[in-house]
Formats: C-alpha cells, sequence, structure tokens
C-alpha cells in the first residue's frame, strides 16, 4: 500500500483494496511454492526456513523461526492482516515443525507458555552484530557522515526501528519533552529512523503544535551504510519497546559505543546486560528523568560506552552458527 493514503481519509479504502488483491495472489504463490518445492529440495537432509514458510519437506529434519510472540501478547498492536498471518504461522510450528529456532530465551518461554509447544523443540540461537557496527574515531570522517543528515555528533538522541506502535514511540516523544524542561544546558534532537510501518500516523503526528516539534526529527528508512554513523553521533540510544523479541539495534548501539536507555521488559534485559539504563516502558516520567540523568553525567556515558562494547561481543554470527549446528544434530538425534 503506497503509504501517505495511510495518513488520508482514503486510508481505509486502500486497505480494503489491498486485502482485495493480495488475498488471491498470496493463495495462488503458496500453491506454486507446494508444487515446486518438493522437487527443489529433494534429498535435502535439514529444511530451514528463517521465517515460518508452512511448508514441510518430506525426508527432511523440518526447522522453522520464531522471532516475536507480539501476536498472542499484544494484539492490538498489529494488524488484522499481520495476525492472521502469524496465527498461521504458529499452527504450522506446532503441528509440522521438528524444531523451532527462536532468538532468545524470553521469547522460548513465551513460545512454550502460549503455544504449548514443549521446551525441549525449541531452541535459543542468540543473532550476532555485523562488524561494520564499531566506534567511528575519525570525528571529522564522522561530521562529514551525518551532515548530509543536518546532525552533528553529541548533538541528538537517537532511535532506530520501524515507526509502529510496539516500539513505544509516543512515550518517548512525551518523554522528549519532559526531559527537555529539566535540562539546564539547550538540549539534544530527537532522531528517530526508521520505515512507516503499520499505525505510524499518531506518531508523526504527536510532536505537532509542541515548540520543540521542528528539534524530532523523522529521517524515514536510511541504507544500512548510513547506520554506523548515526549511532556513533548519538549523545544516547534509547529504546523504550513494550516487547521485543530480540532487539538488534540494541547491539548494533553498544558494538558503535552509545550509552543505552532500554525497556526492562521482554528479551531486552537479556540482551543488555548492565550495559544499560532499564526503564518501565510504561513510565514516560522515568524514560526521562534517564535520559536528562545521562546526559548530565560524562562518567556514566563513559561506564555505559565500556560495558557496552564487553556485551556486544559476546554475540557473534560465528557463535550463532556454531550454535545452530548444534540444534540440527539435537533436533535430528
Amino acid at each position: 500500500r503506497w503509504k501517505p493514503l495511510q495518513r488520508t481519509a482514503v486510508g481505509g479504502a486502500a486497505e480494503r483494496v489491498e486485502r482485495t488483491v493480495l488475498w488471491p495472489w498470496a493463495a495462488a504463490s503458496r500453491a506454486a511454492m507446494r508444487r515446486k518445492l518438493p522437487g527443489v529440495l529433494a534429498g535435502v537432509d535439514v529444511f530451514h526456513s528463517s521465517d515460518v514458510l508452512q511448508f514441510r519437506q518430506p525426508g527432511a529434519l523440518n526447522v522453522v523461526t520464531i522471532y516475536d510472540m507480539t501476536v498472542p501478547l499484544y494484539p492490538g498492536l498489529q494488524s488484522r492482516d499481520t495476525r492472521e498471518l502469524q496465527c498461521a504461522k504458529y499452527r504450522f510450528a506446532q503441528e509440522e515443525a521438528d524444531a523451532i529456532v527462536t532468538i532468545s530465551a524470553a521469547t522460548k518461554r513465551d513460545i512454550v507458555a502460549h503455544l504449548m509447544i514443549p521446551a525441549s523443540r525449541v531452541h535459543v540461537v542468540y543473532p550476532g552484530v555485523r562488524p561494520l557496527f564499531r566506534p567511528i574515531n575519525n570525528g571529522a570522517a564522522l561530521a562529514e557522515a551525518l551532515a548530509p543528515f543536518g546532525l552533528a555528533p553529541g548533538g541528538y538522541v537517537l532511535h532506530v526501528g520501524t515507526l509502529e506502535p510496539r516500539k513505544n514511540l509516543g512515550r518517548l516523544i512525551e518523554a522528549y519533552g519532559l526531559m527537555r524542561t529539566v535540562m539546564a544546558r539547550p538540549a539534544p534532537k530527537l532522531v528517530l529512523v526508521g520505515a512507516e510501518g503499520w499505525g505510524s500516523a499518531d506518531v508523526l503526528r504527536r510532536p505537532e503544535g509542541e515548540e520543540w516539534a521542528h528539534d524530532v526529527r523523522f529521517l524515514g528508512h536510511v541504507p544500512r551504510s548510513s547506520l554506523p554513523a548515526l549511532y556513533n553521533g548519538a549523545a544516547i540510544f534509547v529504546y523504550p519497546s513494550l516487547y521485543e523479541g530480540f532487539g538488534l539495534p540494541l547491539l548494533e548501539a553498544m558494538a558503535c559505543g552509545v550509552p543505552v536507555v532500554a525497556s526492562n521488559v521482554s528479551a531486552i534485559p537479556e540482551v543488555v546486560g548492565d550495559a544499560a539504563v532499564l526503564v518501565d516502558p510504561t513510565d514516560t516520567e522515568a524514560i526521562a528523568e534517564a535520559l536528562a540523568t545521562i546526559l548530565a553525567d560524562r562518567e556514566m556515558r563513559a561506564r555505559l560506552r565500556s560495558l557496552g562494547f564487553v556485551r556486544a561481543r559476546r554475540f557473534t554470527w560465528e557463535r550463532a552458527a556454531r550454535r545452530l549446528l548444534e540444534v540440527y544434530g539435537a533436533a535430528d538425534g
């Protein structure tokens, strides 16, 4: 669906047209998949879909990945299409998968509790952080990389993630306004990087009418190659999500040496350990206080940077690959 239509009076009509057009296309795609895949995959020992593909290869070990349990835990934070699709995938995982991979122990607990799948069939494989996410120690190069965005090193608080209700960005913007009222010096900007998702219109409208609205910047989707500079230039990375299966931007920020403020729910504490300030994501004042405290405390920022480097090094794709091979062997045995 063309994104600008979501914020107009015809947004609902556009959604209905999309559902009408896409349903037969999706059904035809599933039928084609079921015809072609058995031949393409003939003789494979393991068929692992990195999302629940709803296809079982005969004679193979069938493994699927479930990244989070947002739909059963927070159904109101997802569109109807997403809820329907995810519920179909969950049923397939329950009935057809030999093994399920997930990306945090917290998500494994949610899968076991809500899908009633035995814990022995669910395996945790932590993601890793890409090598491009690292400190940029050349100040001139960093300033040059940020200039096209109209940003300066240290001049903003950063969030990275799709603009959607689950990310709790309405409260973050409100907390930013509260933070500005207690700061003794000019406040940094609030920069939100990420594509517009379902329900993003409310977030985009939230700063309207505030005297500081010009200091809230929505950059939209940016190329991955630009993200290391945006992380490195941030005074703080803030991630007040209501629920995460893991939270990869947390790793990316810590690997770049950015102090982190994050939610104290779901998998987030498991990811950041002691390398972040954790807050109740429903407590706007607590988010504001954490941001203001870190901005005012240079020693605290340095300590969080140091702890973040150490924490991020625990998550590598090499370690993930070794763990995944262990899962295949255990499930096949």
